[in-house]
């Protein structure tokens, strides 16, 4: 309709077709979400080496024009090579740093750190961002399926993002958890264990 009949129509029948396309895109996007949250559980994720540093260009590359519009930037130490599902670790930091994006503050350029830390049992990650942030009593509440903190006029999304992160982290046997305070920041966490290594990696 809007393409072969736009010009015929007044400008009700317009924002009704506008509704209804932004309505469709809407539930695609949950359903794409959706279907991704019921997937993770259902395949063991395969383990293998990864380098971080690729993994964190490969996501800088993803998320160019947000970046680039909101004058982001990702900071970062070297990062190691761990044992983990490639893009499975890659999904859940893409998720958590689009986070970072989407709450920031409108007068500050966002700042993005990613730290790892190697413990005994397992490696420690920390993405901290300079955003709104939250009262530290949500913290829990938005890793459940279709908890929401803001509308969808305010901020896109379906609700199912860190959902999907903590079902990615627990296939790989780690955890998740979320500091905050309101326009102070966010800072998540999340372990990923350290897997014997054979004696072919050296």
């Amino acid at each position: 309709l809007e393409k072969k009949y736009s010009a015929q129509l007044d400008d009700t029948a317009k924002e009704y077709i506008k509704y209804s396309s932004d309505s469709a895109r809407r539930m695609q996007e949950l359903v794409s979400d959706l279907l991704e949250y019921a997937r993770i559980s259902q395949h063991s994720p395969k383990i293998e080496k990864v380098d971080l540093n690729n993994t964190i260009e490969l996501i800088k590359q993803n998320l160019s024009e947000a970046l680039k519009e909101s004058e982001a930037t990702i900071i970062h130490d070297k990062l190691p090579v761990v044992h983990t599902n490639p893009m499975r670790i890659m999904r859940l930091l893409q998720n958590l740093i689009s986070n970072s994006l989407k709450y920031r503050k409108t007068d500050t350029p966002p700042e993005i750190h990613v730290i790892v830390e190697e413990k005994r049992y397992h490696w420690l990650f920390t993405i901290k961002d300079n955003g709104i942030g939250m009262k530290q009593e949500y913290c829990e509440k938005i890793f459940e399926p279709f908890k929401r903190l803001h509308t969808k006029d305010h901020y896109s999304g379906t609700g199912i993002g860190l959902a999907i992160c903590r079902k990615i982290i627990e296939g790989l046997g780690g955890e998740i958890w979320a500091k905050s305070d309101t326009d102070i920041g966010s800072t998540f966490y999340f372990t990923v264990p350290i897997r014997e290594r054979s004696s072919s990696d050296g």
